[in-house]
């Protein structure tokens, strides 16, 4: 999408975030303003994307907080774009677990996305939250895939978060395929990121997949 079609990383973003936004407040809560979610963000480099959504759901009355594990050293230019739009917005961001009450309506897992090739060995992943999350007993929504999994493999590692929700995008991963996976996603949509019909025909297995998002941006599956 960037290398050949030139469309920005921070397109994707929005479209991304919006729609998991946009799934939040249809189908986890009904339209309800005033719930409480925090976003579970591993480093720097990777959470411009979830500064999005938290944006999104800010404007619908939704109150947000970040929890960042991992400081700063340099920013690429989106992410600084997009941290610019947050600061304005005064939505905190915490740097200690510890410190927060234990009383969200959703946590939003973007740990450690879909790449994941190797056991998650930081004890600051392991033990602040991978396992946190699991044993909040509160809800939770993973983009792409609940951190912990491989998405082209199937593995699971140990720690992995348990999702009652995952968006995913553009296409399924082949790690839904694995049914002995289910208790790692029990939910699972499909979300548009205007992917482009051409780009898939360009694979080196070409594939077809028609209108997928002709009615909905988001699809459950």
């Amino acid at each position: 999408m960037i290398n050949y079609y030139k469309i920005e990383l921070i397109q994707m973003m929005e479209n991304a975030w919006r729609n998991l936004a946009k799934l939040v407040l249809n189908q986890i809560f009904k339209y309800t303003i005033n719930k409480k979610i925090l976003v579970l963000i591993w480093s720097w480099w990777n959470w411009g994307w979830a500064i999005v959504c938290a944006r999104h759901l800010f404007n619908k009355w939704i109150n947000i907080e970040i929890i960042l594990y991992k400081d700063k050293k340099s920013l690429k230019e989106v992410i600084k774009k997009q941290l610019n739009i947050l600061r304005k917005l005064w939505i905190q961001i915490h740097n200690d677990i510890n410190s927060l009450k234990n009383n969200q309506d959703l946590l939003i897992d973007w740990l450690i996305w879909y790449n994941l090739n190797w056991t998650p060995k930081w004890k600051i992943l392991e033990y602040w939250s991978i396992n946190w999350a699991n044993n909040s007993k509160t809800k939770i929504l993973s983009l792409d895939i609940p951190s912990g999994i491989d998405s082209t493999t199937w593995k699971v590692f140990n720690p992995c978060i348990k999702a009652n929700y995952t968006m995913t995008l553009a296409l399924p991963k082949t790690a839904f395929l694995n049914k002995i996976n289910k208790d790692y996603f029990w939910k699972i949509y499909l979300a548009d990121i205007w992917v482009p019909n051409l780009l898939y025909t360009k694979l080196k297995n070409p594939i077809k997949i028609g209108n997928l998002f002709l009615k909905n941006e988001i699809i459950e599956i």
